[in-house]
């Protein structure tokens, strides 16, 4: 089971809680993996490149209480960092769906406050949820 690290917001800069967490992570650009997750976002870190301002779709399995869950989820690249021969992956998230590894939905949240430019993107069907 991965350890789970509460790390304290950076002098108010930081909107939610977040949890030093080691998760595998799919994405079109192939695996990740996150050091940390929020409600509102997720570090990661990856060998693929990514482009900061793009959206991407992305997934997390992980085993509940009453089994396997499947957290899918649109989210913006707002940075990219060089991290010792690694490529770091900040990314807020815009919509999540939270599921059973069969499809069933539990949860889902849309996070109404997009950028201009995302709503156009979204708009033109470039990124889905």
């Amino acid at each position: 089971m991965a350890k789970i690290e509460t790390i304290n917001a950076e002098r108010g800069l930081r909107k939610d809680e977040r949890l030093a967490v080691s998760l595998p992570v799919s994405t079109p650009n192939g695996e990740c993996t996150t050091r940390d997750v929020s409600a509102s976002g997720m570090y990661l870190e990856s060998n693929k490149t990514f482009v900061a301002g793009e959206f991407v779709d992305f997934s997390i399995e992980f085993e509940g209480p009453s089994g396997g869950l499947m957290l899918k989820c649109n989210g913006e690249i707002v940075r990219i960092e060089d991290r010792n021969g690694k490529i770091g992956v900040a990314v807020k998230i815009v919509h999540s769906v939270m599921e059973s590894v069969e499809g069933k939905i539990f949860m889902e949240s849309n996070i109404n406050v997009l950028s201009s430019s995302a709503m156009l993107t979204r708009d033109r069907g470039a990124a889905t949820p």
